[in-house]
């Protein structure tokens, strides 16, 4: 129990008492009023020090429990639960308040900064972001995402706050705000994050295609900029792609802008003398395979390599699919369709059925759904064909050709479809 849980209950003591703790005698009253109220005891001198008549010491888990029993508690946890409800009360009080202010004072910046171990920090902050980009108060986002603020968030909250943002994004008009992204933290709490394919053709390849000469040429950043605008062309259905050299320091890369560059050797057709031994030489390194072959995947899917798909997932099964939390969920589900095209190609589309059936949209990042539902498409078409159950053939034929409409991607047309594995 911390010191303001501690301090709580002190006050409830006082209260059922009806007044303060102030004299020996008020603790001997106490003593007598414990023992009637729970037939259980606490000693004189345990209440003393608790109350700070004596030096004080943490009080054990036993008196806590006598003591908020008293109070009218079930257990120390149930006591605890009130007073986070209160402490939060207040934050989102204070969060409320900070995201009407008209100019956010740097003192009220400073103090929501500094609640960045509280769970729901990435929800006070995004709160406060989303009130301001709606009132196109670009003075207070200029003041919360300047650089001097460092945004201290654990990589799942990261993602948190890039998804809520993503979705505010798709609302409203992205450029009143596009000078954002070229002097704040804007790119590091959103568009590096992940690649929103529902909206690359919309307002996040609008934000790309503003950053694609405002990047310094050489960076990470550039990397990972030019390689979305050279994908985005790719799925809008064109072929001639520019050359990307591969990048000097590929030990101090993200796993997954490492692997997006290994796709895009890939589809780009670049001559690689040996794309296998590359990947493999390069997974090698890499401690979070997951992530290094999230953007491969869907590079072989395109260029139907099947056969090293399989060697991928023989090699590195369990580092693909052991993993379980609600972030890497979507890298799960792309390696399950990547797992039934397998499947498929070895004459075992029962088998690629059952690897679908695991995918639930509901669950798969908003970022990603659109772009791995046309190839889950795919790979419940083939599997349908392969079968001889035709009953769906038309309705996965219609939501395919709609969602690629939808999303401008000419690169998935009907003969990708229909002929697959032809």
């Amino acid at each position: 129990m911390n010191t303001s849980d501690l301090e709580q209950l002190k006050l409830e003591i006082e209260k059922k008492m009806g007044g303060g703790i102030d004299r020996q005698n008020d603790l001997k009253l106490l003593q007598h009023a414990i023992e009637v109220a729970t037939s259980k005891s606490i000693g004189f001198n345990t209440l003393r020090r608790f109350f700070s008549f004596l030096k004080s010491a943490k009080p054990n888990t036993n008196t806590l429990h006598i003591l908020c029993e008293f109070c009218g508690y079930r257990s120390i946890a149930e006591f605890q639960i009130k007073c986070r409800k209160n402490t939060d009360w207040y934050l989102w009080k204070q969060v409320y308040r900070i995201e009407n202010e008209e100019l956010i004072a740097q003192g009220d910046i400073k103090w929501l900064l500094a609640q960045y171990k509280h769970p729901d920090f990435v929800y006070f902050l995004s709160t406060v972001l989303n009130a301001n980009f709606r009132s196109k108060n670009t003075k207070n986002l200029q003041r919360l995402l300047s650089s001097e603020n460092q945004l201290l968030l654990s990589y799942d909250d990261q993602i948190k706050l890039a998804l809520s943002l993503g979705l505010l994004f798709r609302k409203i008009k992205i450029d009143h705000f596009l000078f954002l992204f070229n002097s704040t933290n804007l790119n590091q709490v959103y568009t590096y994050l992940f690649v929103d394919y529902s909206e690359i053709d919309g307002t996040y390849g609008k934000i790309v295609k503003h950053l694609l000469n405002k990047t310094k040429a050489g960076t990470s950043d550039y990397l990972f900029i030019s390689l979305i605008h050279e994908y985005h062309k790719y799925l809008r259905g064109e072929n001639t792609l520019k050359t990307i050299a591969s990048p000097l320091d590929k030990e101090g890369m993200h796993p997954i802008l490492l692997g997006r560059w290994v796709g895009y050797q890939l589809i780009s057709k670049a001559s690689l003398v040996d794309e296998e031994k590359l990947i493999f030489s390069l997974a090698k390194k890499q401690k979070t395979k997951n992530h290094f072959f999230y953007e491969v995947f869907p590079a072989c899917m395109l260029t139907k390599k099947i056969n090293l798909l399989e060697k991928i997932i023989d090699k590195y099964y369990e580092e693909l699919f052991d993993n379980t939390t609600w972030v890497t969920y979507t890298e799960n589900c792309m390696y399950l369709i990547g797992y039934c095209l397998v499947n498929i190609a070895k004459g075992r589309p029962l088998q690629g059925l059952k690897n679908l059936a695991f995918i639930n949209f509901d669950e798969v990042l908003d970022s990603y759904k659109d772009y791995l539902k046309l190839f889950y498409l795919i790979a419940s078409y083939q599997a349908e064909l392969k079968i001889g159950a035709n009953n769906d053939m038309q309705r996965i034929e219609k939501d395919y050709v709609d969602l690629a409409a939808k999303l401008k991607f000419k690169r998935f047309d009907l003969r990708l479809l229909k002929n697959y594995f032809d």
